[in-house]
């Protein structure tokens, strides 16, 4: 969704919304790689 809404902008608001996208993708990783390694009681 990120990525759409950033083809519709240009310039400096672009590439903020292509580094907000980023920071979405590298946010799902993380949350990812802690339940990955979190052990669940019992």
């Amino acid at each position: 969704m990120a990525s759409d809404i950033a083809e519709a902008m240009q310039g400096s608001q672009r590439n903020t919304m292509l580094v907000l996208q980023q920071v979405i993708m590298l946010s799902g990783l993380v949350v990812n790689r802690v339940l990955d390694n979190h052990q669940l009681p019992g």
